[in-house]
């Protein structure tokens, strides 16, 4: 009887899990993407209809193993109170927004980002890796709407390499061709001008002609595609070439490559949060901080960096713990591993290679006299890459005079003679770097920046930057040694100081002092490292997972219903 009853509440939770997502694509596909009418009267897009297909179907098939533990965490007290509160909170804001909001395209993706946090709140539990899966299914795609087409953080070169790869040119460094499609879509473009480009089928443009193409007064100059490895814009790629396929609309093309972008995120994170031995609350808190989610579901390569780097830092962590068996196969998908992490950045995160100190190089050496000579080998190469690669980059960038032009007056060759001369400036130059970046809280709080959360990014940031202290605080996983300590910080800062070094050489006018262009999603792939070594022995504070993940949801909201409010 009680197990007829239980089957019969969960039938009910599952019909009104797909029956929101119904609702909220209906809302999505007649209030934007039909926002703006074409000639026949409907936006019609068989790219859309798939993709919504597809999706309900996953949800359908999956849904069954996500909702035991939602019920479960559920009975709790806090939970419901919050998830209570929640709803009551939203239909207020609903009905407030009916009568008050004029603008259909601000209320729709109101009303929707609150339906996806309603849900977020409800299958939250004390899975990290379904916790991640629930906030991306959620309010993560919400991200990939609410954004203004093109707007900061380079996404318009990002999006013209993405589709350069799209159409097979891997070339699209030295020589790039040009899509009027995207790279006329002005940054940061109002409602209307959003909205029109659901109207308008993709027709494939692509041209070696760098001229604007339309109204100049309407459209900015044509952006170049970024210069960064292939591989970081392949799931990017995939979206917008399936988009393509499929006959989809500019907005189809242009999104969908945002949200191939996304789950890509989303499945590098999950992976590193499963190789993770420990501290896996504090890494997937990271990871849903509101600005990597953004990052990910815009074009931008950092999310997969953040993924790339955190499974790099996850299977060293696993590495270090299993060092009595370590097996030819673990050596080279480190060795792997680091090569994905070389891609970030054009090279920027070599100095990550220090965290594989973490790894009792001598035990494990004695504990695996049979690989000696492999391990040795592993750990030359590492060496030699970091090296190798280094004196290329230098080479690049000051030999043969590479250098960002967006910077000013870049120099390579002439930066570093600028220090050699004289060398207290090093110390002048790392000192005032230091003061406004790490010990600048401004600089932080650009983790929400004006630009996409609102006023309020300051006081939201300190909200967050407490919040990431208590977590770290409360983790009741494994301690970490003194040594895994040690290694962590000097990872930290060898990363900052690298990342540091290519920016001055490559971005900052010759003879500053202080670095240009170094901002705050640099340091967050390696945020964890040291995050995770506040260590609290006879934590008072367990199982309080459920807790922490709602209140992270609340904030991933927060911004996004900030970005919502802040649309034209």
């Amino acid at each position: 009887m009680l197990e007829k009853i239980e089957n019969k509440k969960n039938m009910i939770i599952k019909i009104l899990t797909i029956a929101s997502y119904i609702v909220s694509i209906f809302m999505y596909e007649l209030f934007i993407c039909n926002g703006v009418k074409n000639d026949d009267g409907f936006n019609f897009s068989l790219c859309r209809y798939i993709m919504y297909g597809i999706f309900l179907v996953l949800v359908i098939f999956f849904l069954d193993k996500y909702i035991l533990e939602a019920v479960k965490t559920f009975e709790k007290k806090p939970k419901k109170v919050v998830f209570i509160g929640y709803c009551i909170i939203s239909i207020m804001l609903i009905i407030y927004i009916a009568l008050r909001w004029t603008s259909m395209y601000k209320a729709t993706l109101f009303i929707i980002a609150l339906l996806m946090g309603a849900l977020f709140i409800f299958y939250v539990s004390t899975n990290f890796v379904k916790n991640v899966t629930v906030a991306i299914c959620t309010v993560g795609m919400m991200f990939t709407v609410t954004t203004s087409f093109q707007h900061g953080l380079d996404e318009k070169k990002h999006a013209m390499s993405a589709i350069n790869l799209a159409y097979g040119n891997f070339d699209y460094a030295k020589n790039p061709l040009n899509e009027p499609a995207f790279n006329n879509i002005i940054f940061n473009c109002n409602v209307t001008q959003y909205s029109k480009f659901f109207a308008e089928k993709y027709e494939p443009g692509l041209t070696e002609d760098w001229g604007n193409t339309k109204d100049e007064k309407l459209y900015y100059i044509s952006s170049s595609p970024a210069d960064y490895n292939f591989i970081l814009y392949i799931p990017s790629a995939i979206g917008m070439k399936i988009a393509i396929t499929l006959g989809g609309s500019i907005a189809d093309v242009y999104i969908m490559g945002r949200l191939f972008n996304l789950i890509a995120y989303g499945i590098l994170v999950a992976l590193a949060l499963k190789i993770l031995p420990s501290k896996q609350k504090i890494f997937s808190i990271i990871y849903l901080l509101p600005m990597p989610l953004l990052l990910a579901a815009s074009y931008s390569i950092d999310g997969i960096c953040i993924g790339f780097i955190g499974i790099f830092i996850a299977y060293c962590l696993r590495l270090a713990k299993d060092y009595t068996q370590i097996k030819l196969k673990q050596m080279f998908i480190l060795l792997v591993l680091f090569a994905l992490c070389l891609l970030a950045k054009n090279l920027a995160y070599f100095a990550i290679a220090v965290f594989v100190l973490i790894i009792p190089i001598i035990k494990t050496l004695k504990n695996n006299k049979d690989k000696l000579s492999v391990i040795i080998a592993t750990i030359l190469v590492l060496v030699m890459a970091c090296a190798g690669l280094l004196l290329y980059k230098l080479n690049s960038s000051v030999i043969n005079g590479e250098a960002d032009a967006r910077g000013g007056d870049t120099d390579g060759k002439a930066q570093l003679e600028f220090l050699i001369e004289n060398p207290t400036n090093i110390v002048k130059v790392v000192f005032k770097h230091l003061m406004s970046s790490l010990l600048n809280f401004d600089w932080y709080a650009e983790l929400n920046q004006q630009e996409f959360f609102g006023i309020y990014y300051k006081q939201i940031f300190l909200l967050e930057f407490i919040f990431l202290i208590y977590v770290a605080i409360t983790d009741d996983s494994e301690q970490l040694n003194t040594r895994t300590k040690l290694v962590s910080v000097l990872t930290f800062f060898a990363v900052y100081l690298s990342t540091s070094l290519m920016l001055y050489i490559t971005f900052t006018p010759v003879g500053t002092i202080g670095i240009n262009g170094y901002q705050t999603r640099y340091i967050v792939p390696i945020l964890p490292l040291v995050l995770m070594i506040i260590n609290r022995k006879d934590n008072k504070y367990k199982n309080n997972d459920v807790i922490i993940y709602m209140i992270s949801g609340m904030f991933i909201l927060i911004d996004l219903l900030c970005a919502i409010y802040k649309i034209a």
